[in-house]
C-alpha cells in the first residue's frame, strides 16, 4: 500500500486519507512528491519508533517500510536531502515531522498448532506412550529395524510406520485411535 506525500519546499504534508495497520512486513511503502528546490539533493527519511531513530535513503522519490517500523501504534517521521562535498555537508534542507497513526492488527506468529521445541518433545513422548499402551493391549510384536549407521538400537521410520500400522491400522486412523 502506497501512502502519498508532497513536500512544497520545507512543508511535509500528507495527501491520502489511507488508514494504516501495524505489524506488515515490506508492505507500507511512502511516496513523497517534492517541489524543485528538492532536485539536486539526496533525500533521506529519519524515522523515530520508539527510543530509536532510523535513517533510510529515498529511491526514486520513496522508501518501503519493515515490520520494525510498524510495531506499535504510531511513527514518527521527518525528511531532509543534503548535498555533501569532500565529506562536509554543503547544503541541507529539513522537513517538518510527521506522525503516521496505526491500527492494532492483532498479528501473532504464536498460534495454535505452531510447537516449541519443549512441546514437541512433550508430543513424542505422549505417542510413544499412546503406543507402547496400544502394544501392551496387542499381539504384534515389536520390530526394530537396523538403521543405515547400523546402530540396532535405532529405530527407522519405516519400522516404526510398520509398527503404529500393525497395531492401529492405516496411517489415516492413527490420530483417532
Amino acid at each position: 500500500m502506497d501512502l502519498a506525500f508532497t513536500i512544497n519546499n520545507q512543508i511535509l504534508k500528507r495527501t491520502d486519507r489511507k488508514e494504516v495497520v501495524n505489524l506488515s512486513e515490506n508492505y507500507l511503502k511512502l511516496d513523497f512528491d517534492f517541489s524543485s528546490d528538492w532536485d539536486t539533493v539526496d533525500k533521506y527519511i529519519l524515522i523515530y519508533h520508539g527510543k530509536k531513530v532510523t535513517r533510510l535513503a529515498l529511491v526514486n522519490d520513496c522508501v518501503t517500510l519493515s515490520s520494525q517500523f510498524l510495531k506499535s501504534n504510531r511513527f514518527v517521521f521527518t525528511v531532509y536531502g543534503e548535498i555533501i562535498e569532500d565529506e562536509e555537508v554543503v547544503y541541507r534542507i529539513t522537513t517538518n515531522p510527521l506522525q503516521i497513526n496505526l491500527i492494532e492488527s492483532k498479528f501473532t506468529t504464536d498460534y495454535d498448532g505452531r510447537l516449541d521445541p519443549v512441546e514437541d518433545a512433550d508430543i513424542v513422548e505422549q505417542l510413544w506412550s499412546a503406543i507402547n499402551l496400544k502394544a501392551d493391549e496387542s499381539d504384534v510384536p515389536v520390530v526394530v529395524d537396523t538403521v543405515a549407521d547400523g546402530n540396532s538400537n535405532a529405530v527407522s521410520s519405516n519400522a516404526v510406520y510398520d509398527y503404529v500400522t500393525a497395531l492401529i491400522g492405516d496411517a489415516n486412523n492413527w490420530l483417532t485411535q
